[in-house]
């Protein structure tokens, strides 16, 4: 972008530079210039200051009492190199890159990391950038803003922020499609100066700005979303916003070097939130702004622990199945692995009714029911030895008297001889016993007229 009010100077974003390591910008095109006869004819290059950011061609060089002028494309030309000017886009802490370049030379002047830049605008005093990132949470040097879905990646946040001409920052304002996704940032200035943000939701609600005096929420008030739901999307909206005048936002008392927050509140990740106020709006409403704890960190909840777990720094309901996905938009869960708070409220617990099989295994496979009992095998009979204890009782006698037998009769006579003992049988009985075990589409138009010291002064969707 080069604008007749932006001077000798020219700015361009850069995707995904440096993101494998430090990118010089000395490099591409040579540079020309014109000879200078009192050093040996020694090219001098268009880009020093003996031309003061100006156009050079032979014209100038003869005005300035030099030779001949050298193109870019002459064997005398200067490469690019040469310059070191140490400009480069830095590695991967950023996923886009924003730099200054002289205008007429190409010269760069300054780099700068950004997360990914979908647009930007100049100004008279800076350039406002904005963009969405799916690289949650986002970082502008040591600022960090509230991201879109808690840390799920995937889900864009949006973003405004400028940096004055030198390249530093002034300030980062996220714009938070409210538990959903949100993206398709652009800019447009008009000729009185004034700029026009452009960009899409998903949510019923979007926090535009820092917070109470410095932005406002926009509610459209449809109802799909339950104060439950860890996600909330729904039709995709288009919404313009027009930037206001910067200004501090309500909780901060000093922006010094050590910001403070006033009593009673939290400034967290850009955004001021009142004592008590969930992080329901980027997902984690299991976390809250306790004043006492941290001014500007989420505090754990009352529900942690009772209705929630908060795993891997994001929340889930009691009940809750892991979410393994196998795609970028496709996910399996787990039958065994759930958000148990009574059990363990800072991991995933395992339902009663399964055993985990393996943790690296991916769902359903990572679990399998437990056994309904323990198998056993059948019984087997010890082996019994007779009984030889006489009965407790007395023993029957045979009679004394030798038994009268007639002949007549025709028994045989061996029956004298018949063992006494033969009236009683004498043995045990063993018994065993075995157990069995058994839209339609919709169009509407938004108005909201603008507070005094609000960031945003209209709002418009379609």
């Amino acid at each position: 972008m080069a604008k007749e009010s932006d001077g000798p100077y020219v700015y361009a974003a850069f995707q995904r530079a440096g993101i494998h390591g430090p990118t010089s910008l000395d490099t591409g095109t040579n540079y020309g210039g014109c000879v200078d006869p009192r050093y040996d004819n020694a090219v001098i290059p268009e880009y020093s200051d003996v031309f003061d950011g100006g156009i050079v061609n032979q014209d100038v060089c003869t005005a300035q009492g030099l030779g001949a002028y050298v193109n870019r494309t002459s064997s005398q030309s200067i490469p690019a190199y040469a310059a070191n000017t140490g400009v480069h886009c830095s590695g991967s802490s950023a996923s886009s890159c924003l730099a200054k370049f002289h205008k007429n030379s190409g010269l760069p002047v300054w780099a700068i990391p950004k997360p990914d830049i979908f647009d930007f605008e100049t100004t008279e005093d800076g350039i406002v950038v904005v963009g969405t990132t799916y690289d949650s949470p986002p970082s502008f040097d040591s600022v960090q803003i509230a991201a879109g879905v808690a840390t799920l990646e995937g889900y864009g946040v949006m973003w405004q922020s400028k940096v004055d001409l030198n390249g530093n920052g002034i300030y980062v304002q996220p714009l938070i499609s409210e538990r959903s996704y949100g993206g398709g940032t652009g800019l447009t200035q008009d000729p009185n100066g004034n700029l026009f943000m452009t960009l899409y939701t998903t949510s019923p609600t979007t926090k535009l700005g820092p917070g109470a005096p410095g932005g406002w929420t926009l509610d459209l008030m449809t109802g799909v979303c339950g104060e439950e739901d860890a996600i909330c999307e729904g039709e995709q909206r288009n919404l313009v916003t027009k930037l206001g005048d910067e200004m501090t936002p309500s909780c901060i008392a000093s922006c010094g070097e050590d910001i403070e927050v006033t009593a009673d509140n939290c400034f967290i990740d850009g955004v001021c939130y009142a004592n008590g106020d969930s992080a329901i709006a980027i997902g984690l409403g299991c976390m809250v702004c306790n004043s006492g704890v941290s001014q500007t960190e989420w505090s754990e909840g009352p529900t942690i622990g009772t209705t929630a777990c908060l795993i891997y720094n994001k929340c889930f309901a009691d009940g809750t199945l892991l979410e393994v996905r196998v795609g970028r938009f496709e996910a399996v869960y787990s039958e065994c692995q759930a958000c148990i708070p009574s059990t363990n409220k800072y991991d995933w617990s395992i339902k009663e009714e399964y055993d985990l099989v393996s943790v690296s295994a991916v769902p359903p496979e990572d679990c399998s029911f437990k056994p309904t009992a323990i198998p056993t095998d059948a019984p087997t009979m010890a082996p019994v030895s007779p009984s030889t204890n006489f009965p407790t009782k007395n023993q029957v006698l045979a009679p004394t008297d030798k038994p009268i037998v007639s002949e007549e009769v025709g028994l045989s006579k061996a029956s004298e001889s018949s063992n006494d003992d033969d009236s009683l049988s004498n043995g045990a009985i063993a018994a065993i016993v075995f157990g069995c075990l058994v839209g339609f589409g919709v169009f509407a138009f938004f108005m909201a007229k603008r507070a005094t010291g609000n960031n945003i002064e209209y709002q418009t969707n379609q």
